[in-house]
């Protein structure tokens, strides 16, 4: 059901509760295949949590393209991540003839655009908590997909006993010039017992996008 309310927006918890229950009116029994793209991968890790934990088997756990919450943590990485991301910025306007000077004029263009959308939605919220979500408005949609950002990413994962395998796109335009131990696709491998890692080409929809979604495909098949 979707939610009438801010209050209503599930977290992570709620949410693979939830599924579960639909997952095992037709399965009630493991093992089980899971999987989930973006912040679904938050969700379908919960799930699996939540099986181990009533002495169910997982026999697989995917994460497409799915950030750890919060990562990377702390003053030194996220300065890190920042100028690896700068860098990699201005490098790719120097590639496209752009310079300094239009890399600098975009991206305030970029800022005072993304700012008034803020003012919009934050607008959009107001009447939300007055009234409730209007599911035909477009604004008070984003107002919803925000609040699950932001109830998603308090979200805690425990250590998980057994093995998850991580999907990463080459491409993520989010993640360009990111060094490995600041992907924060790759941060779940660290909350495992085991961790496999594929990449297939494409950038973060890649995995419903032509061609790379065959690629794609063909990683889970492999894995």
């Amino acid at each position: 059901m979707a939610p009438r309310t801010v209050a209503d927006v599930e977290t992570v918890e709620q949410r693979a509760r939830n599924y579960l229950e639909l997952i095992r009116r037709q399965q009630p029994h493991g093992p089980y295949a899971l999987a989930g793209f973006c912040a679904g991968g938050r969700v379908a890790y919960e799930m699996a949590q939540q099986l181990i934990s009533d002495g169910e088997d997982v026999a697989f756990l995917g994460m497409v393209n799915c950030w750890f919450p919060r990562f990377p943590e702390g003053r030194v990485m996220k300065t890190r991540f920042k100028v690896q991301r700068l860098l990699h910025q201005l490098a790719a306007a120097k590639r496209n003839r752009v310079g300094i000077l239009g890399y600098a004029v975009n991206k305030l263009r970029d800022r005072r655009s993304a700012r008034a959308e803020r003012e919009r939605v934050a607008a959009s919220r107001r009447e939300v908590h007055e009234r409730g979500f209007d599911q035909g408005d477009m604004l008070h949609n984003q107002v919803l997909l925000d609040t699950t950002v932001e109830v998603f990413e308090r979200y805690e994962p425990a250590r998980y006993p057994g093995s998850i395998t991580l999907f990463v796109s080459s491409e993520d335009d989010e993640l360009g010039g990111i060094t490995p131990d600041l992907d924060p696709r790759l941060a779940w491998a660290a909350s495992a017992a085991e961790c496999e890692t594929r990449v297939f080409p494409g950038g973060h929809l890649a995995v419903v996008e032509m061609p790379h979604a065959v690629h794609f495909a063909a990683a889970m098949q492999e894995a």
